[in-house]
């Protein structure tokens, strides 16, 4: 009896912990895109809110490549979009290091950054699975 019960537990853990890592890794792609064309729209947004510094151009391009990238996965281009967003990385880092010259969206970009990252990382999951 106590055999049974200690094998059925054992069951009932190892299902919980499998279905966790299928959940966790199955990245929804329609979602992603969504979240491009979001970020997009909100980095044009704010390169919108100062057109007189120098660095609203790089904002206003790194929005527009952004929602580019929300295309490309929709297409199920995941590499296309891949190096459309480490494109959009490298542009926002830029305008981050550029303190001097780009003082109202230096602090502002951060968070884009991070968001950019960890959708370049989903995106590098999901083309690493349609790989293999």
């Amino acid at each position: 009896m106590r055999r049974n019960v200690y094998k059925n537990s054992m069951l009932f853990i190892g299902a919980i912990v499998l279905s966790g890592a299928v959940y966790s890794a199955s990245v929804d792609k329609e979602e992603l895109a969504t979240d491009c064309k979001y970020l997009g729209n909100n980095l044009s947004q704010l390169a919108a809110t100062n057109t007189k510094e120098y660095c609203s151009v790089d904002v206003s391009h790194a929005g527009a490549v952004m929602k580019l990238s929300g295309e490309y996965i929709e297409k199920n281009r995941i590499h296309s979009a891949t190096e459309t967003l480490k494109l959009v990385h490298k542009t926002l880092e830029h305008v981050k290091s550029e303190t001097w010259s780009c003082v109202y969206f230096s602090s502002l970009v951060i968070p884009y950054i991070e968001e950019v990252k960890h959708i370049i990382d989903q995106l590098e999951v999901i083309h690493g699975k349609l790989s293999k």
